[in-house]
């Protein structure tokens, strides 16, 4: 099972055992009651009661949605990442889906990687700025905008067609998630290199988004116990991803994988892309201005501070 299915389920196991069962929480799998992408539409509509998912899909309805995805111009750190998010983004996150007309009563973080996502896996090497040129390529967020301008071939697919669409050569290369969970997708059967450079989602963070009528029908007692039980999901992913990805980069290996890093110009380059990406967003949409406002605030605080707290790597050899 995909630990974010196991995240929620131990979310839904905390608000039954906590609450001395007066509240349950019957989790499904994704895809099981309405489409991958469907799922912010349907708990809004109160089709669900409430739905976990990688915000960035709503790119189209929400164009600040990638931000709080982990989609930023910034190289966080997954502490200082989830340190903007209590202290702020998590109000901005909820008030982006009440502006854009979305029946939400709540939006819980529900989720965050220990450890930095994979690149890209590809059936060729990618190191050069030259070797993306052509490459047709499975991408989510902004960063697709990103890959096209680096002369790639772009598509975004749910989690279930990603495997197949590789493995019929509908696409050549793919994003998708951290080494462990890359793994049990079975990307190292059908493709012959992973790229592991850390940057393009060294944080990726998921939201519980609750319908409205949903959460306010429930008393206090019971939003606080479901409020610590998105805490405890959060932390047990935080801890779990990193455990399981420490021997993947291994596993990888002995599976035949060939590991590689990206030349240290391409991630420059993609970040002034991406920067580039937001600068034509936030000219459009102000409220992806505030937030990333308030992003790039904390980040140069958290630069200035890190800075002078930790101002050489420590190694021991």
């Amino acid at each position: 099972m995909i630990i974010h299915q196991q995240t929620m389920e131990r979310f839904a196991d905390r608000v039954t055992e906590i609450s001395g069962g007066r509240l349950v929480i019957e989790p499904y799998a994704g895809g099981a009651l309405v489409g991958a992408f469907e799922v912010l539409d349907a708990t809004s509509a109160g089709t669900l009661d409430a739905y976990h998912t990688w915000p960035g899909y709503w790119i189209g309805k929400c164009p600040a949605s990638p931000l709080f995805g982990g989609d930023t111009p910034f190289p966080f750190d997954t502490l200082a990442w989830l340190t903007w998010m209590y202290a702020e983004g998590l109000d901005l996150w909820h008030q982006m889906y009440v502006d854009a007309g979305y029946n939400i009563g709540e939006v819980l973080l529900l989720g965050i990687y220990g450890g930095p996502e994979d690149f890209a896996w590809t059936h060729k090497p990618l190191r050069t700025l030259e070797d993306f040129k052509g490459l047709n390529i499975r991408v989510s967020g902004y960063w697709a905008e990103v890959f096209r301008e680096m002369g790639c071939t772009v598509v975004t697919l749910p989690g279930a067609e990603v495997y197949p669409a590789l493995e019929r050569g509908t696409i050549d290369a793919t994003e998708w998630s951290m080494p462990s969970i890359d793994w049990d997708m079975g990307f190292q059967d059908i493709m012959e290199y992973v790229v592991v450079t850390a940057f393009r989602q060294a944080y990726a963070t998921f939201d519980a988004g609750i319908n409205k009528d949903s959460w306010d029908a429930l008393s206090p007692d019971l939003k606080t116990i479901v409020e610590a039980a998105a805490y405890d999901g959060t932390m047990w992913l935080m801890t779990e991803s990193l455990r399981r990805d420490i021997p993947t980069l291994k596993r990888f290996e002995e599976a035949g994988v060939q590991i590689i890093t990206l030349d240290p110009e391409v991630p420059v380059e993609m970040f002034r892309l991406l920067r580039a990406v937001y600068d034509k967003v936030t000219a459009e949409d102000p409220f992806t201005g505030k937030v990333l406002d308030s992003i790039t605030a904390f980040y140069e605080a958290y630069e200035a501070y890190a800075e002078k707290q930790y101002p050489y790597p420590i190694r021991l050899k």
